[in-house]
């Protein structure tokens, strides 16, 4: 659909891309502006740790690498399990300011298919995305982390590092010797223990969007006790059936951060003229309205007329709120009964409406975003909006 049902192509292009924007959006909002974990957030019903077990050393590595203040970061993200379209994974590499959390990268495709690039930056909890189409932008907090991954956020998670962390061995990593540990993140855990509002934010929205609380990650800490890479595997079965998948799969994403060459210089700036990405609200009622006129069209193919019997559209299309948050109003065309029809569902405060006018020069589909008028006929329904 198009307008704000019309632009949302564009809009939802990068946020459509499960895996990748997943990834991003979860690195730039846990890093800087506040204290180390063992001065701002520990709570006072958790058990003190000390610096000498592996929790601690999880838990302290975030705040010793945003003391570097900037750095480096590659991602590898794989999702799977999504049936029919296959593995598909992103690669990028960028640079990230830890204090000021501003965040710049390109992430690629790999493998078959057409080649995809996105363009990510983070400026001010704000998160621009360009995959060739122009900038759109989001609020970071509320970026769907089935969706867009943005490696700050996953930081955040390390706040929810189980007691059951321990010492996988040694690696090298960029010419540096760092340590690998094992650990369960529990973001339940995790969410217990920020206080800032705007990370809070970050991670119940995670826990929401993926349907699990502990997630599976390694850890990659230096000598000088600093986050050098994480590695996690996110269970996505509990959501399977929301991100359209078959039952029995089990869709999962895999993720790969890497920090490297901290204090390197760093300048990101907010791309001019960005287009605000649709709310998920937004990206269901309009799929609400697409299917509902489909299932008006359904009863149209077979009666040649549209209808308002609200008991025989729910037999059509089960799924859908009829008669509640779901409008249907029918009126003639040209003096023909039942010829248009018009669907309206509100969110965000705004009232979308797609309606749709059988024959007759008005013939056609048109979108708008003020409502269905008292009166369905040709003309009405045409003064929506733009036809699509």
């Amino acid at each position: 659909m198009t307008t704000s049902l019309t632009k949302s192509t564009k809009r939802t292009r990068a946020l459509g891309l499960s895996g990748p924007v997943l990834a991003v959006a979860l690195l730039a909002a846990s890093c800087g502006g506040g204290k180390p974990f063992s001065e701002a957030t520990s709570p006072t019903s958790s058990p003190a740790v000390t610096t000498s077990t592996p929790q601690a050393r999880l838990l302290a590595s975030v705040q010793r690498a945003t003391d570097a203040k900037t750095t480096r970061l590659s991602l590898d993200v794989t999702t799977s399990g999504l049936g029919t379209v296959g593995d598909v994974t992103f690669s990028g590499t960028g640079v990230l300011d830890l204090t000021h959390r501003r965040l710049q990268m390109t992430l690629k495709n790999a493998g078959p298919g057409p080649s995809i690039s996105i363009e990510m930056r983070m400026v001010d909890g704000t998160l621009y995305l360009n995959t060739g189409d122009g900038w759109i932008s989001q609020a970071v907090a509320t970026a769907s982390s089935t969706e867009t991954p943005v490696p700050s956020n996953y930081l955040d998670f390390l706040q929810g590092v189980s007691s059951d962390a321990r010492i996988e061995g040694h690696e090298s990593l960029h010419g540096v010797d760092t340590t690998r540990y094992a650990a369960t993140l529990d973001l339940v855990r995790a969410l217990s223990r920020i206080r800032d509002a705007a990370k809070r934010a970050v991670v119940k929205h995670a826990l929401d969007q993926f349907g699990m609380a502990k997630v599976p990650a390694r850890v990659w800490i230096d000598d000088a006790g600093r986050l050098r890479k994480l590695d996690m595997s996110i269970d996505l079965s509990h959501v399977a059936a929301r991100l359209g998948v078959a039952p029995g799969s089990r869709p999962k994403i895999v993720e790969s951060l890497e920090l490297f060459d901290f204090g390197v210089p760093v300048d990101v700036q907010a791309p001019a003229n960005a287009t605000p990405a649709i709310s998920p609200a937004v990206q269901k009622t309009e799929a609400d309205l697409r299917n509902a006129l489909t299932a008006e069209k359904v009863e149209y193919t077979d009666t040649q007329t549209y209808t308002a019997d609200l008991a025989m559209l729910k037999q059509i299309e089960p799924s859908l709120d009829w008669g509640g948050k779901l409008s249907v109003v029918v009126g003639p065309d040209r003096g023909l009964a039942d010829r248009a029809v018009c669907l309206s569902e509100t969110a965000d405060g705004v009232a979308y409406a797609v309606g749709d006018v059988a024959s007759g020069p008005r013939a056609g589909t048109y979108l708008g975003r003020n409502g269905c008028p008292r009166v369905v006929d040709g003309l009405t329904v045409s003064a929506l909006g733009p036809r699509s």
